[in-house]
Parts: C-alpha cells; sequence; structure tokens
C-alpha cells in the first residue's frame, strides 16, 4: 500500500509496530480431523474458488457412532500402553474394503492439544511404516512366482554399502517367505525388494494408493524402502490393507459419498455401481498374503479376535519413533498408528504388537459390533503353488546323487556290477540367486548367476554357513566307467505281466511277478525292484515273486538278474496302482477357555475317499479326549468341550483327523496356560 501510495511512510511504520495478536481457534466441531480431510479432498477436486463460494452440500462416508467410539478408545489407550513407552499420541482410520469409504479418521488424541500439536492429521501426513509395509514388498515378489514356502537366507549381508540388521540382532540362516513375513524378519525382505525390483514394488505401490512412493522417494530409500525406509501417509497404507482384503482389487479411498450444490445438482458422486475399481495385485498373491497374515506363527493375542478371520501386520520405525498396526477382516480395514508428533523417539521394546496393536484390536472388535453391515466371512484359501526347483519350492539344501565304482572312482554304469557301486550325495547350497534369474525366476536356472550384481553379496554368508553346518559340499565325478560290456549279460523278461499293467490297491495288497531268466554262466540271484528300491531277492531256479502292492500312482517295476561273474541285465515295466492316500487336511484347530472348561474345535476336509473321524487328544497326559464322527469332504467343524475333573494346566491339546481310507493327519499342539 506505501508503494502504491495508498499510505505515508509514517503510517506504514506505525502498523509495523503493533501488536499482532492472534486468537486461538475455538470451534466445536465434530470429527475435526475428518472435516478438514474432506475440505482438502472438496479443494483438490473441485478447486479453491469453488470452494469458497460456498453453498455446498456435502454427503460423507463417515459413520459418527463409530467415530466417537474410535476417540475414546485412541485416547484410552495413549494413556494405557503408548504413554508408557514414552509416546504422547495416536491416531486411527478404518476404511471400508468394498469401496474404499473411510469410516473413521482420527487423527491424534485430541485436535485442540496444543502440547502435542493434535491438530496435525498423523493418519494424512508423513510417516514411517516400519515393517507394516513388508507384505506388499513380498506381494510384489508373488506376482513374479514367488511364493510362500520360497527359501530366503536370513544372514548378516552386505547388500553393497548398506547392511541391514534383524530387530533382534538374530539371524536364522534358511527360512521360507512365511515364517520370513510373520517374525518380521529384516534381511530377507530386503532381498525380496531386490528379487522382484524396485521399480515394479513401487509402481505397485503407487497403484495401492500410496502417493509418495514416487521415483525420487524409490532414489532416496533404495532397498531400506523394504522395511520402512520409504515414508508415506498411513491412511493411504490402510487403503492398500484394504485392497488386500478386497483380494487385490483397489478402490481409491475417499470422505465423500456425493456433493451438491443448492440446485441439487450431483457435482461429485460416488456410484456403487460405477466405482473405480481396478485388480491392481493379482488375486492369487493377495490370497497368498492373507493367509500368511492370518495364520502365521507366532500370533501374538493382542492381534486375535476369536471367532473372526483376521489379518494384521506390526509396524516398528527405526529408533522406535513410530509404532503400527495394520489390519483386515473380509468387510473392514484399520491402521493404528503411535509415538510423538515432534519424532522423538519411545522407549526401547516400543513394538507395535506391544503399543499399537492393543488399540487396534480395541477397535476392531468394537467395529465389527458397530458397523451395519454383514458380519465378516472367512478368507479364501489360495491356489496350491508346486515347483521342484531349489529354494522357490523351499528346499535350501539340493542333493545331487550319484553312482560311482568304488574302485575306479568313475560314475557308475547300467553294466557296472552291484558289488562295486557306491552311492555318494553331494550338497549343493547355494543363495537363491544361484537357482533364480530374478526377472525370470520361474525360468531356467541361470548360467552366470554372478551377473545379478547382488550374487557377490549374498553367496559369500550362505557358502559359510553351509561350512558350518558340516554339510558334505564338493564336486561329482564326471567320467563314466566303460570296464563292463554287455554281451554277456543275462536274458530277463517278464512272463505275466505287461507294459502299464493296472493293479486295484484297496483290493489287492500283493500282486505276483513271473519271470524268465537265462544266462551263460549260473544265475546268482534276482531283484525286484519297485520304483528303483529293491524289494524283493530269490535265488531259487523259478525266480517268481508276490510283491507288496505300493501306494497310489504311477511306478515302476524292475526285475534285475546277476550271475556269478557280476554281469547282470534287467527289464523294466510301469504300471499303476489306483489307491486313495491323500490325507485329511486340518484347516484350523482352536483352543479356547481354561482352566475349567476348554472348548476344541477343528476345521477339516478331504479330497479322497471322504472324513470318517476326529479324535481331540491331550499331549501332556497323552490322552485321548474325545472322538466325533464326520463324513464328506467338508470343510467340516468338529468340537468338544473339555471340562477336566481337577484342573492341571497347562494342557496342551492338539487333534487326528482320518479319512475313509484310513490316512491320518496330527495337528501342532496348542498350549493353554492357566488363563
Amino acid at each position: 500500500m506505501k508503494n502504491q501510495g495508498f499510505i505515508t511512510e509514517g503510517r506504514l511504520q506505525q502498523s509495523l509496530a503493533k501488536e499482532i495478536n492472534v486468537a486461538a481457534f475455538d470451534q466445536n466441531i465434530k470429527a475435526p480431523h475428518f472435516v478438514f480431510h474432506v475440505r482438502d479432498v472438496l479443494r483438490e477436486k473441485l478447486g479453491s474458488e469453488r470452494l469458497q463460494q460456498g453453498g455446498l452440500h456435502v454427503r460423507t462416508s463417515l459413520n459418527y457412532d463409530l467415530q466417537q467410539k474410535a476417540k475414546k478408545i485412541v485416547k484410552n489407550h495413549v494413556q494405557e500402553e503408548v504413554q508408557a513407552y514414552g509416546g504422547n499420541n495416536g491416531a486411527l482410520a478404518a476404511v471400508d474394503p468394498a469401496n474404499g469409504q473411510i469410516l473413521t479418521l482420527v487423527g491424534s488424541r485430541d485436535y485442540y492439544d496444543e502440547q502435542i500439536d493434535g491438530e496435525v492429521n498423523i493418519m494424512t501426513s508423513l510417516q514411517s511404516p516400519g515393517s507394516s509395509m513388508k507384505p506388499f514388498v513380498y506381494a510384489s515378489a508373488f506376482e513374479k512366482g514367488y511364493n510362500p514356502q520360497t527359501r530366503l537366507f536370513d544372514l548378516p549381508t552386505d547388500f553393497g554399502n548398506y547392511t541391514p540388521e534383524n530387530f533382534d540382532g538374530q539371524y536364522r540362516g534358511p527360512v521360507n517367505i512365511s515364517t520370513a513375513i510373520t517374525r518380521s524378519l529384516n534381511i530377507p525382505a530386503v532381498k525380496a525388494l531386490h528379487l522382484t525390483g524396485m521399480g515394479d514394488f513401487f509402481s505397485l505401490a503407487r497403484n495401492l494408493g500410496i502417493e509418495n512412493y514416487t521415483s525420487e522417494t524409490m532414489r532416496r530409500s533404495k532397498l531400506s524402502a523394504a522395511i520402512g525406509g520409504a515414508n508415506l501417509r498411513p491412511l493411504e497404507e490402510v487403503g492398500a490393507y484394504a485392497t488386500l482384503a478386497d483380494g487385490g482389487k483397489h478402490d481409491p479411498v475417499t470422505p465423500i459419498v456425493f456433493v451438491e450444490n443448492n440446485e441439487k445438482e450431483k457435482l461429485e458422486e460416488f456410484e456403487e455401481d460405477n466405482k473405480q475399481e481396478d485388480q491392481v495385485l493379482e488375486r492369487q498373491a493377495a490370497l497368498q498374503i492373507t493367509e500368511v497374515l492370518s495364520e502365521g506363527s507366532p500370533v501374538p493375542s493382542s492381534m486375535r479376535i476369536d471367532g473372526v478371520d483376521v489379518a494384521s501386520k506390526t509396524g516398528t520405525s527405526q529408533n522406535f519413533r513410530d509404532s503400527l498396526t495394520m489390519g483386515y477382516t473380509t468387510n473392514l480395514a484399520a491402521g493404528v498408528w503411535t509415538g510423538n508428533n515432534s519424532n522423538d523417539p519411545m522407549a526401547n521394546g516400543a513394538y507395535g504388537s506391544d503399543v499399537a496393536a492393543p488399540m487396534w484390536k480395541d477397535f476392531m472388535t468394537t467395529a465389527l459390533e458397530t458397523i451395519d453391515d454383514t458380519s465378516p466371512g472367512e478368507f479364501q484359501e489360495p491356489k496350491p503353488v508346486k515347483t521342484d526347483k531349489p529354494m522357490l519350492g523351499g528346499d535350501h539344501v539340493f542333493d545331487e546323487t550319484v553312482k560311482i565304482n568304488r574302485i575306479t572312482g568313475k560314475r557308475a554304469n547300467e553294466h557296472t556290477p552291484p558289488g562295486l557301486v557306491r552311492e555318494r550325495t553331494y550338497k549343493q547350497v547355494h543363495s537363491i540367486l544361484y537357482y533364480v534369474n530374478k526377472k525370470n525366476p520361474l525360468g531356467p536356472i541361470p548360467r552366470n548367476p554372478e551377473y545379478d550384481p547382488q550374487y557377490k553379496h549374498w553367496e559369500p554368508p550362505v557358502q559359510n554357513w553351509a561350512q558350518d553346518q558340516d554339510f558334505s559340499l564338493g564336486t561329482p565325478p564326471r567320467e563314466t566307467d566303460n570296464e563292463y560290456q554287455d554281451s554277456n549279460d543275462p536274458s530277463v523278461s517278464i512272463t505275466n505281466r505287461s507294459d502299464g499293467f493296472n493293479i486295484d490297491g484297496n483290493q489287492n495288497s500283493t500282486f505276483k511277478i513271473k519271470t524268465s531268466v537265462s544266462a551263460k554262466e549260473d544265475i546268482e540271484k534276482v531283484e525286484f525292484l519297485i520304483d528303483g528300491s529293491v524289494t524283493k531277492t530269490v535265488n531259487s531256479s523259478s525266480f517268481n515273486a508276490n510283491l507288496q502292492t505300493p501306494g497310489k500312482g504311477a511306478h515302476t517295476l524292475t526285475v534285475r538278474a546277476y550271475d556269478t561273474i557280476l554281469d547282470r541285465n534287467e527289464v523294466t515295466f510301469n504300471f499303476n496302482v489306483d489307491k486313495d492316500e491323500s490325507s485329511p487336511r486340518i484347516i484350523k484347530f482352536k483352543a479356547q477357555g481354561g482352566p475349567k472348561k476348554y472348548n476344541l474345535t477343528a476345521k477339516v476336509r478331504d479330497s479322497g475317499s471322504g472324513l470318517q473321524r476326529v479324535e481331540f487328544w491331550e499331549n501332556n497326559q497323552d490322552k485321548k479326549l474325545a472322538t466325533r464322527s464326520v463324513s464328506g469332504s467338508g470343510p467340516t467343524k468338529a468340537s468338544y468341550t473339555y471340562n477336566p475333573d481337577t484342573p492341571k494346566p497347562p494342557y496342551e491339546f492338539y487333534v487326528k483327523v482320518f479319512d475313509e481310507a484310513r490316512n491320518k493327519s496330527t495337528s501342532d499342539s496348542l498350549n493353554r496356560p492357566d488363563t
């Protein structure tokens, strides 16, 4: 105004000298963090100018009853757990997986508390997710062909100027991905990020709604993003977990149902039939992650809800600055953050499972009783994954077994006398990069694994580990034994069967084989082998045998004749056995209650001859408690209530399930202390 000539220099200096007092914000707004988030979303969609004009009618997705309960839950648990670890704040958000609508948003324990900067909405500000982002690293890997049973070595590893450690400073050697997730191990997670590729992981994260996972964030965080090195907005992470709950289908997280002007014209509207839902993650990968997060062991009680399928993951940032718990049922996803707005660290031991999980469980339990919706359903199971590739299928030791002539040291061939043949197994132990090309993990084993820049970092720790385990490592011989010829080999044939014969395994426990055997020299013996293993040896002149019927499936029968100078010959037939040998499956086994009454429940199924019975056992007494008859293929539930005459906890319960073909499966023991 001075420059434009509206006021004098004196008036300018007088105005500048005046003290300006800004009145504190004192407006009683219900759910203020949610309200201002709605305002921000409207500003982004409609523009600031239209927002300032007013005259808008906005219908939001907020469940106000649940919001009030959530606000109380956050405040109570900050006082009960968070403050005990040196934290002073907590935040919470819940999203409907079916449509992405925000049901609850509590940005801090008290919006009006200036001492904690309560007006800051933690759920929409950048925070470290800690380990809570690990499921999405592995989900990206699952899309490439890795699976929950894939083995990774949890060993001290320098990834090239980056040497992460596990939270407890311990290393567990070879672990499958399922164990790596449930135990929140850092080294396997970083390896998984390299295997899936940072570009693909960050692209998936953005498709899941995590907007801060840009190329610049990827450049700064690099491999540390696997364990929380890339900040995000917790509300967006709740939306990502909602995507897992919906089988990989993503809806943009929104607080708005519709916006109208004074003329009732719709400016913005969420339409259930036309919602913007994208399959951003393969359904199989989403189901695999859900199975791991819901059935993994150990799962602390602070993350279990009796009678409800729940999947959850905690996260703790470096120096305990952030503790989180994220999780979902089929109809609700929720996330909790705890810590200090000042970013000051909490006390050692402020893990998400101890600080954030109790608040999360309290809210989820309350919400499932509050929301007007169908009850949460059961999680669907992923399709089984089968692969024989080393490491990818779950085996970390690859055995190469060769037959050697013990005199010459060369590989034995089919004419080497069996008395001279010895078998030796050479154990091959390598990092997963020895067996897979990360760009095509299901493809052939790479000829030059060292082309991967991380191979030189991953392989030495694995070899050191293998030596510590005293594995018999080495290179098998390549030259073959050629000292024996087939011109004088015995003649052998099977006379009562044809190649490809069939046996009914349920009706025939044995089957007879007749042979014709001759040689220039006398016959020393005739061996009968099923699938390469000798099952019977005869020395009589008839050289016939009754053999035990093997299990269901395709088999080979070999009749091998030896003469007195160790020459030999053989004939091999293929045959098939029809028989039910598949074991029934124990889907779930739960033991609840105590110490005077224990409710035992088993959920079982059978894909073969059908279920027959379920037995409930107590391990400490080696005592069968009860038997329940079941039938059909299932899934079927069997229950038993155990009321000990004289309670002597703790008890260890387990179940056995049998099918009509007498196949059996036994569960792990569940320990029930005196609770």
